[in-house]
């Protein structure tokens, strides 16, 4: 699983992003010249199963942020925040779309937000597998395997 290099999507030349990233539809991005080429190529790979598989299209709530967590991924371009559905956002339940980045083996990090105004995902290739889940009062549980947090997803 990558994680993360440092080329950055401006370096490559906008006219070479569509042969490259044919799924990512770019005008959802705040910032996508300082996302990282390797997670771009993450969540391309991702769109392009959920439409294959599901044919789900997605909307982006957040990419690169500057600042943030020393932990964090969004501030290196590192990660992004996404919702996936149908016809309009929300039209897919947070635990289906979170189930489905997980067996999708694409992004070594997801969460799920069931509270966001488009209940999505945090998608991230940091260095390790995590899963967790953020309640409505902003709390976080994090947990090894997604199974763990199947009963925060009923419950929400």
């Amino acid at each position: 699983m990558p994680t993360g290099n440092g080329i950055l999507v401006k370096s490559i030349p906008p006219e070479d992003w569509p042969k490259r990233w044919p799924q990512v539809h770019f005008d959802e991005f705040n910032d996508i010249d300082n996302m990282r080429t390797v997670c771009m190529d993450a969540f391309n790979d991702l769109c392009d199963k959920a439409m294959r598989k599901h044919d789900w299209t997605y909307g982006v709530n957040d990419d690169f942020r500057p600042g943030g967590r020393a932990t964090g991924q969004h501030h290196i371009g590192n990660a992004i925040d996404a919702v996936f559905f149908r016809k309009k956002r929300n039209d897919v339940p947070v635990w289906e779309q979170f189930t489905f980045a997980v067996d999708s083996h694409i992004f070594t990090r997801v969460g799920f937000y069931p509270f966001w105004n488009s209940p999505g995902l945090h998608l991230d290739l940091k260095n390790e597998t995590l899963y967790w889940y953020r309640n409505k009062s902003g709390l976080y549980v994090y947990a090894h395997t997604p199974d763990e947090l199947k009963d925060y997803a009923l419950a929400a």
